[in-house]
């Protein structure tokens, strides 16, 4: 029953992508610039060319006087290569099956990580395909399955398999700003603990995948931060507390003031808890505070914090306490299906709220389950006086 429930969600989440891709405001997005980057590079060109970009999309009905670029960094264009061989609509069916496997496993994995009941899998694979964010990502075909992947096999392998865990975390670096205080406690982290080989991996991994791009595009690290400059980034709004300084006060530098206040308090973090670091206790933390504080995240970028709320949903242990937080959260990924299916675009305002009501589910199902903690104890502790 269980095996039919999950390959029904699998398919009900391939086919509703496809369905969301016939509305002609999706018909050129996100994907469509890692296709037309994939392109590119199987001709031996530059895939970050704005010209040829909007070219490509505007033949496709693309109407935007910028086009949609693949603004991940070079060592992500290798992920991107096999569809450049492919047609765009194959190219699209075969990238949403990929993503859509990749969120099922990583959902899964991340539920057992954190001692969640292997009868109860169902659990992580319906908060995932459940989840806003999801939803979002799916629609345009952004990378963030790929960013959770890393994480997850991070977390499966780094007490045991170093090389290995500093190898899985390329994914995740391939929207390094949607955690960088996790990458900044993971280098502190090393350093203490002499790490050598994680961090080996690490750099071996970026190094060789951003020379398997150079083998198709030599000059890929210049034209990558051509295509920095001349999208301006800086420039546009970005649904994030930083965006939101920016654009209420008009000062740029606003953008980097919770980012910078963010990294004093990971350093605090990290100092205060360095005798006891523990990956699989911090990472949600770490994951929640980088998307809170980052000034560049969108929407679908939320996903990667399906680490932290299926590592607090593992951890409830009362069907009174599920329920409690369930509400409010399905109630909160209605309200984002609703403003999406209303054609409110992901750089909205309208966004502002989603992140705050992530975290604020995390911490209540933490404090829930330290106050039952505590009444455990306490009942404990009255039978052996008794």
């Amino acid at each position: 029953m269980r095996r039919i429930l999950s390959i029904s969600v699998l398919v009900a989440a391939i086919l509703g992508s496809m369905v969301l891709w016939r509305d002609s405001k999706l018909a050129v997005a996100d994907f469509t610039a890692f296709w037309i980057a994939g392109h590119q590079l199987v001709r031996m060109h530059n895939p970050y060319d704005r010209s040829y970009a909007l070219r490509v999309e505007r033949s496709m009905g693309f109407t935007e006087s910028r086009p949609l670029m693949m603004r991940n960094p070079p060592w992500a264009l290798w992920v991107v290569i096999p569809l450049g061989v492919l047609g765009a609509r194959a190219a699209r069916l075969v990238w949403t099956v990929c993503l859509v496997i990749i969120l099922w496993v990583s959902a899964v994995q991340l539920w057992l990580i954190y001692d969640g009941s292997a009868r109860r899998r169902w659990v992580a694979v319906l908060l995932a395909f459940s989840f806003g964010p999801t939803l979002a990502c799916l629609a345009v075909g952004q990378t963030a399955p790929l960013v959770l992947l890393g994480f997850t096999l991070f977390l499966c392998l780094n007490q045991r398999h170093e090389f290995s865990a500093g190898c899985a975390l390329l994914p995740a670096a391939f929207k390094p700003q949607v955690a960088f205080l996790f990458w900044l406690a993971l280098v502190l982290w090393s350093v203490q603990y002499r790490k050598w080989r994680l961090m080996a991996g690490l750099i071996l991994s970026l190094t060789v995948a951003t020379g398997i791009a150079a083998l198709f595009d030599s000059q890929v690290m210049n034209h990558y931060g051509l295509m920095l400059r001349e999208e301006s980034i800086e420039t546009q709004f970005i649904p994030t507390l930083a965006g939101a300084l920016r654009q209420v006060f008009g000062r740029s530098w606003l953008e980097l003031l919770p980012a910078t206040l963010g990294i004093a308090l990971c350093l605090l973090y990290y100092l205060g808890r360095r005798h006891d670091w523990n990956w699989r206790d911090r990472l949600p933390i770490l994951l929640l505070a980088s998307m809170l504080l980052t000034p560049y995240a969108w929407l679908a970028d939320e996903l990667v914090l399906l680490a932290a709320l299926i590592a607090a949903s593992a951890a409830i242990s009362t069907l009174r306490r599920s329920l409690e937080l369930a509400i409010p959260f399905f109630g909160a990924n209605l309200a984002i299906i609703a403003l999406l299916l209303a054609g409110v675009r992901v750089n909205s305002p309208a966004y502002l709220w989603t992140v705050w009501a992530w975290a604020s589910l995390y911490f209540a199902a933490q404090a829930g389950r330290s106050r039952g903690l505590g009444q455990s104890r306490t009942r404990k502790l009255a039978l052996r006086l008794r």
